[in-house]
């Protein structure tokens, strides 16, 4: 009897696609299609309805420069050396929407041949994961109407070795892309022939989300083997797109899109050592990203006015201006702002004036930003520490009267304890942080995000971090951790004479830089955190060679740089009793005196600053208070004649009258 019996609506394309299946699904119950497409990430995928349900494209009119750029550099012949296209940015820089963007365009076009979007913020764990990217990819090839000649290999590799899957993604790659689409091109078919006008691309996007498959799941943590780390995947990704880019059965060219993360830096960093090529776009001021947020919320902003019946000059001119420099150019800072003034909890107008009283304590409209900065922070080894650096950091840079820019050199050197610290700390952070490379000198840091300052001074919009809620105790980062790293380094420095890792070369650099400190702030916050001043610090501070440190203000700086360093008298003499100053206190006394004396001069009274008040030592004013007040007033007596010393008395006598005081 035909197996045909009692078939109908048959023809003879069914037949032919029948028989292609045939060949590898027999002796299964479920088809090796049906196999991929249960391995597969369908919310990664350009179109998908979880990505269509957010905001993951560019609004109408804005990113247009760097779209037509990178819609250029596809329009291209394929050139051997330059097969990938690396778009990087910093945090909040808007790398999603364009990808987005650019995805729909050359998927209209015929030119998108695949993507996969990770996104960490997914409810979706294989969004975050690399199990399901070769076989995304993969699923799509599938599909597309120039590649339907693959679908065969690709369903024999499934049905020969059902357990493809658990492979590692090189061999995930070789038998389910490269080998069907060696055999396509073996057949002389397809887009790799020399006179093919199709540009095929493959759209791949943050990267630098996709975390490793142990984290979260101790049962998959092997014994005795160290965990695998973000990094450890963002290089084996990398390393089998190099792979693949290098088989001549890969007609493909690759768009990534990242943050600028350690391992991706380092992965193209060696490709141009090894005589490779790529192109690279920064998402920075060149593409003028506040043009398009302005342009992007003044069409929000008359949305909401149309919906609540606002008056036209709302928000003013003055808000507008006041958001777009708080966005400092990042879109998440737009997007959080609609999405606030947009919340139904209070009127638009409420609620962008609560968004614009960035001190209040009970405004916390940026969220979703706080999520972004926390879950980058927690990316380094130690998120809490890396926390107390940035805001050492912002300290020193932001610092407003240092007379020299303090380079990012210096501050690893000042706050580092071991070498490699600034790296191991910071090193997954630049996207939230501009790194000057290693060898630079002179560069400083710079912050991306105006934000990311205030995220890291309040307690509330930190809390998050690991490690911060156990850091803190309930007291303010500047009031713990923050500053205790600054005075605990400072006092390493005056007590070594220099950095806690000695420096090969460029000691005196460093001490130039260091004189120019904002002690007397950190000092003040130091004081406020304890009633008393740590014993360790006096302890320290004894063995200081203070004559050393005399000398060299002495000869290298001028008075108001000699003013910064002796603030940090105030924690050598808070918490002395009024009857007996402490050993520290009295040592650092009698050192400044054989070093320094007190001598007639002018100053400005801080009651009148008008007034030039002259000043002359009298015994009484000799007293401990009155000597750490004014210790600023002594200058060195190296520069005085003898005749200059009030009734002859040499520096050794009056530090033995300080010490009767």
């Amino acid at each position: 009897m035909s197996s045909f019996q009692g078939a109908h609506d048959f023809n003879i394309e069914n037949l032919i696609q029948a028989q292609t299946y045939t060949t590898v699904t027999v002796g299964s119950s479920t088809s090796p299609l049906e196999v991929l497409r249960g391995h597969i990430e369908p919310g990664a995928l350009h179109n998908s309805r979880e990505r269509a349900e957010a905001p993951n494209k560019c609004h109408p009119d804005t990113r247009v420069a760097v779209q037509e750029e990178i819609l250029r550099w596809v329009a291209e012949p394929i050139r051997p050396t330059e097969q990938i296209l690396w778009v990087t940015g910093p945090a909040g820089a808007g790398k999603t929407a364009i990808a987005g963007s650019i995805a729909d365009t050359c998927y209209e076009r015929g030119d998108l041949a695949a993507s996969f979007f990770f996104s960490s913020f997914s409810g979706e764990v294989n969004r975050c994961r690399k199990r399901c990217l070769v076989s995304t990819l993969a699923y799509q090839l599938r599909q597309h109407p120039a590649l339907q000649g693959i679908s065969r290999e690709m369903l024999a590799s499934i049905e020969n070795d059902p357990a493809i899957f658990e492979k590692c993604l090189l061999d995930q790659l070789k038998l389910l892309i490269l080998n069907p689409l060696g055999s396509f091109c073996d057949r002389g078919v397809g887009p790799s022939q020399p006179d093919a006008v199709w540009r095929p691309i493959i759209i791949i996007d943050g990267l630098d989300e996709c975390g490793p498959d142990e984290e979260g799941d101790p049962s998959k943590v092997r014994s005795g083997l160290p965990p695998r780390t973000k990094e450890n995947e963002h290089e084996e990704i990398l390393s089998i797109l190099k792979y693949a880019l290098d088989s001549s059965a890969f007609p493909f060219r690759i768009i990534l899109f990242s943050r600028p993360e350690r391992a991706i830096r380092q992965f193209f960093s060696t490709e141009l050592e090894s005589g490779g090529f790529f192109s690279k776009i920064f998402l920075d001021e060149k593409y003028n990203p506040s043009l398009d947020i302005a342009r992007y919320l003044r069409f929000k902003f008359a949305s909401i006015r149309d919906r609540y019946r606002l008056p036209d000059n709302w928000p003013t001119e003055e808000q507008m201006e006041a958001l777009l420099e708080a966005a400092s150019g990042q879109f998440i800072y737009a997007a959080t702002i609609i999405r606030y003034v947009e919340d139904t909890r209070n009127p638009p107008v409420i609620q962008l004036n609560h968004l614009l009283e960035v001190h209040s304590p009970s405004s916390t409209p940026l969220e979703s930003l706080d999520a972004l900065y926390t879950q980058i922070i927690d990316t380094s080894p130690n998120p809490f520490a890396s926390l107390c650096w940035l805001w050492a950091i912002q300290k020193l840079i932001i610092w407003p009267h240092s007379p020299l820019a303090l380079p990012a050199l210096f501050c690893n050197q000042f706050l580092a304890s071991i070498p490699g610290e600034a790296e191991y700390l910071l090193g997954n952070l630049t996207s939230l942080i501009d790194i000057p490379p290693i060898g630079d000198a002179t560069s400083p840091y710079k912050f991306y995000h105006r934000t990311l300052l205030d995220f890291i001074g309040q307690p509330s919009r930190h809390a998050k971090v690991a490690g911060a809620v156990e850091a803190k105790n309930g007291l303010e980062l500047q009031y713990s951790s923050g500053i205790n790293l600054f005075i605990t380094q400072y006092i390493k420095v005056l007590m070594n004479k220099g950095p806690c890792i000695p420096l090969e070369k460029g000691i005196e650099l460093f001490l130039d830089y260091f004189g120019t400190l904002p002690v007397y702030s950190f000092a003040s916050l130091y004081i406020a955190r304890f009633s008393r001043t740590p014993a360790w610090v006096h302890d320290s501070l004894s063995s200081c060679d203070v004559p050393w440190w005399m000398n060299r203000i002495t000869t290298t700086y001028n008075a108001m740089l000699g003013y910064h360093q002796f603030e940090l008298l105030s924690i050598v003499h808070f918490g002395c009793p009024w009857y007996r100053c402490s050993a520290a206190c009295r040592y650092w006394k009698k050192s400044i005196l054989n070093c320094r004396t007190l001598v007639p001069i002018e100053y400005y009274s801080s009651e009148n600053p008008q007034k030039r008040v002259p000043f002359w030592h009298t015994r009484s004013q000799l007293s401990t208070s009155w000597f750490w007040k004014n210790v600023h007033l002594l200058v060195p007596v190296d520069s005085l004649a003898v005749s200059d010393l009030d009734e002859g008395e040499t520096s050794e006598r009056m530090g033995e009258r300080m010490e009767d005081t």
